[in-house]
Protein backbone atom coordinates (compact mmCIF):
# COMPACT_ATOMS: atom_id res chain seq x y z
CA UNK A 1 0.00 0.00 0.00
CA UNK A 2 1.18 3.52 -0.81
CA UNK A 3 2.13 5.55 2.40
CA UNK A 4 1.59 9.04 1.73
CA UNK A 5 3.36 11.67 3.99
CA UNK A 6 1.09 13.04 6.83
CA UNK A 7 0.31 16.69 6.13
CA UNK A 8 -0.69 19.79 8.51
CA UNK A 9 -4.33 20.98 8.74
CA UNK A 10 -2.43 24.27 7.24
CA UNK A 11 -0.88 22.74 4.50
CA UNK A 12 -4.02 20.71 3.57
CA UNK A 13 -6.21 24.17 3.28
CA UNK A 14 -3.14 25.47 1.38
CA UNK A 15 -3.88 22.51 -0.80
CA UNK A 16 -7.35 22.42 -1.27
CA UNK A 17 -7.18 26.34 -2.41
CA UNK A 18 -4.31 26.00 -4.85
CA UNK A 19 -6.28 22.78 -6.53
CA UNK A 20 -9.63 24.56 -6.77
CA UNK A 21 -7.78 28.07 -7.96
CA UNK A 22 -8.76 30.23 -5.09
CA UNK A 23 -5.35 30.49 -3.54
CA UNK A 24 -4.93 33.83 -5.57
CA UNK A 25 -6.87 36.39 -7.59
CA UNK A 26 -6.87 36.09 -11.33
CA UNK A 27 -5.13 32.42 -11.45
CA UNK A 28 -7.33 31.99 -14.97
CA UNK A 29 -7.08 35.36 -16.02
CA UNK A 30 -9.82 37.78 -16.81
CA UNK A 31 -13.16 37.58 -18.90
CA UNK A 32 -14.49 34.96 -20.76
CA UNK A 33 -11.25 33.50 -21.46
CA UNK A 34 -10.53 33.32 -17.90
CA UNK A 35 -14.25 31.79 -17.14
CA UNK A 36 -12.85 29.46 -19.86
CA UNK A 37 -9.53 28.62 -18.35
CA UNK A 38 -11.62 28.50 -14.53
CA UNK A 39 -13.96 25.62 -16.26
CA UNK A 40 -11.55 23.47 -17.90
CA UNK A 41 -9.07 23.46 -14.95
CA UNK A 42 -12.33 22.71 -12.67
CA UNK A 43 -13.66 19.91 -15.32
CA UNK A 44 -17.20 21.14 -14.87
CA UNK A 45 -19.63 23.55 -13.04
CA UNK A 46 -22.66 22.78 -12.71
CA UNK A 47 -25.44 25.27 -14.29
CA UNK A 48 -28.28 26.01 -11.34
CA UNK A 49 -31.39 26.94 -11.99
CA UNK A 50 -32.15 28.03 -8.20
CA UNK A 51 -31.48 32.03 -7.86
CA UNK A 52 -31.75 33.02 -4.06
CA UNK A 53 -28.94 36.09 -4.74
CA UNK A 54 -27.65 34.92 -7.65
CA UNK A 55 -27.52 31.57 -9.78
CA UNK A 56 -24.94 28.94 -8.15
CA UNK A 57 -22.09 28.85 -10.79
CA UNK A 58 -21.99 32.62 -10.89
CA UNK A 59 -20.49 32.41 -7.90
CA UNK A 60 -18.17 29.30 -8.12
CA UNK A 61 -16.71 31.42 -11.24
CA UNK A 62 -17.24 34.94 -9.61
CA UNK A 63 -14.35 33.69 -7.01
CA UNK A 64 -11.99 32.78 -9.78
CA UNK A 65 -12.79 35.36 -12.30
CA UNK A 66 -11.50 39.02 -11.48
CA UNK A 67 -14.27 41.55 -12.86
CA UNK A 68 -16.69 37.94 -13.81
CA UNK A 69 -20.00 38.55 -15.44
CA UNK A 70 -23.48 37.23 -15.77
CA UNK A 71 -23.43 36.80 -19.18
CA UNK A 72 -19.63 35.34 -19.82
CA UNK A 73 -21.56 31.58 -19.56
CA UNK A 74 -24.26 32.73 -22.51
CA UNK A 75 -20.89 34.12 -24.53
CA UNK A 76 -19.31 30.44 -23.81
CA UNK A 77 -22.49 28.58 -24.73
CA UNK A 78 -22.83 30.28 -27.85
CA UNK A 79 -19.17 29.98 -28.75
CA UNK A 80 -19.57 26.42 -28.34
CA UNK A 81 -16.66 26.28 -25.75
CA UNK A 82 -19.22 24.98 -22.91
CA UNK A 83 -22.32 23.18 -23.00
CA UNK A 84 -25.61 22.86 -20.60
CA UNK A 85 -26.65 19.29 -20.62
Amino acid sequence: MLQLPEITPKQACKLALISQGLHTSNVFGQGVEGANAAIKHLSYIQIDSISVIQRAHHHCLWGRINNYQANFIDKLLMQKQVFEY
